[in-house]
């Protein structure tokens, strides 16, 4: 069974209201169901902009997490946007992945 970590991040104080992280986590448990994939930790950032990523400690975590323990296979998320927002984030974060073997998946378009 195939090991994954989920992340989820809301933008702003209003999406907590509309209880977004649980519908982001709620899809993301869903796809690791349906997939059969273990669930090892769930990293979650509340009211974090996408587009700073140097003050978003949970995704900072992941990224260690994701160093230390090399049997996790997979980074869950909702949306490729709750990930990053920034394109070249986006490419460092998904090589730095790629190069321990870890993949990124999107389970919404």
């Amino acid at each position: 069974m195939k090991k994954s970590i989920i992340y989820l991040r809301t933008s702003t104080e209003n999406q907590l209201d509309d209880e977004s992280l649980k519908r982001q986590k709620n899809q993301c448990l869903e796809y690791a169901e349906i997939n059969k994939l273990e669930i090892v930790k769930i990293f979650q950032e509340a009211a974090k902009s996408g587009t700073k990523t140097d003050n978003r400690e949970q995704l900072k975590d992941l990224l260690y997490f994701c160093s230390k323990n090399n049997d996790v296979d997979l980074v869950i998320v909702c949306k490729i946007d709750r990930f990053t927002r920034n394109s070249d984030d986006f490419h460092s974060f998904k090589a730095y992945l790629d190069s321990m073997g870890i993949s990124l998946v999107c389970v919404s378009k």
